[in-house]
Formats: C-alpha cells, sequence, structure tokens
C-alpha cells in the first residue's frame, strides 16, 4: 500500500465512488479511511457526497481534476473534512499535504498543492464549526440556503491561474516545508493587501 514504506500514513479500505446525476459530486460506496502518520483517523463514510471544491480548481490542471490519478484520495477525505468542519482547518489541509505523498504524489507537488488549499481553501472558526452533514446526506453546507443551515466557509482569497504561478516560483526548487509555504503564501498575501 502506497505510503507504508515512505513513513507516511496509510489508507484502509477501498475508495468506492459512485457518480451522481448532477455530473460533479460522487457518493462513496463505502467507509474511506486515511490514518495518518501519528495513528489520528480521518474517515469519510459510506455513503458520504463530495465533489471536490476543497481544492481551488486553477489547481486543477494539477491534478487531472478532483477525481483523477492519484490525487483522489486524499482529495475526497480532504474534501469531506472541509464540509464537516470538524478538526480545525490547518489540520485538515496538513492531513491532504500527508495523504498525497502517501498517495505517491511527488514530494514538490504535494507541497504546491498544499500551498493552493493554504491560500484559497476554505478555512473555518474551530469555535464555530458547523454540524457536520449526516453520512449520505445530499446536503452541502456551501449550496445551501440560509433557512437550511450555515453556508460553507469560503475560500479565504481568490485563487487563479496567476496565483498559481506565483506559488510555482515561490516553492520552485527550494522545496521549502509546511511552516516555510504557510509563511510564504501569508507574506504574499499581505503585500496584496487582502
Amino acid at each position: 500500500m502506497p505510503g507504508q514504506a515512505s513513513g507516511q500514513g496509510v489508507y484502509e479500505g477501498v475508495l468506492e465512488i459512485v457518480p451522481l446525476d448532477d455530473g460533479r459530486r460522487v457518493r462513496l460506496g463505502g467507509a474511506f479511511t486515511y490514518v495518518d502518520k501519528a495513528g489520528l483517523r480521518w474517515t469519510a463514510p459510506a455513503g458520504a457526497v463530495v465533489d471536490g471544491a476543497s481544492v481551488p480548481q486553477a489547481s486543477w490542471t494539477l491534478t487531472d481534476g478532483p477525481f483523477g490519478g492519484r490525487y483522489r484520495n486524499a482529495w475526497v477525505i480532504h474534501d469531506w473534512y472541509c464540509d464537516r468542519r470538524s478538526r480545525p482547518w490547518r489540520d485538515v489541509h496538513r492531513m491532504f499535504h500527508e495523504a498525497m505523498l502517501a498517495s505517491g504524489i511527488e514530494p514538490i507537488r504535494a507541497k504546491l498543492m498544499y500551498a493552493a488549499v493554504y491560500w484559497g481553501g476554505p478555512r473555518w472558526s474551530d469555535a464555530g464549526a458547523a454540524p457536520p452533514p449526516a453520512a449520505g446526506s445530499l446536503f452541502r453546507p456551501d449550496r445551501a440556503s440560509a433557512s437550511q443551515g450555515s453556508p460553507r466557509p469560503p475560500a479565504r482569497f481568490a485563487f487563479d491561474r496567476r496565483d498559481l504561478a506565483q506559488l510555482q516560483a515561490l516553492i520552485g526548487g527550494r522545496d521549502p516545508d509546511l511552516a516555510r509555504i504557510d509563511r510564504l503564501v501569508d507574506e504574499t498575501l499581505q503585500r496584496r493587501g487582502r
């Protein structure tokens, strides 16, 4: 299984995704778990509905979209936890990075995807996390009206192809650690007045 030899976490179960009629979302046919290297379990339950919206669309060119290739496993778990908001957003994004490595993604590419999520992915207050959607529910906080519950928190900042190019230049051959990526992104956004 990918990840075992590299000292990263491991996946448990087989990812079964069933495309929904809307052409955008998928439903999980069974529970799927990522166990991080610290032993923390990240489970997307059977019936969970995800759409890949937790990763900025501008970065999809690196991954063949949300359900393409070796990114799929990490993306599904990340998307579920971004919807649930049951764990701190930083932990969820860090898990995404680690899960990509366990999936066999090259380290520099995993860092670039992590940086894209840190820049333009969802963030939420740890104290004010919304109740999670029920497993198998078609309710998605980002699609809900105010009467159905609180909306999914928006991405912190817009993220487009120019931003992706800037992240590629920042990360490039430097191979920074994740804390350095956080600082680089924060400094860039601050300079832009965001």
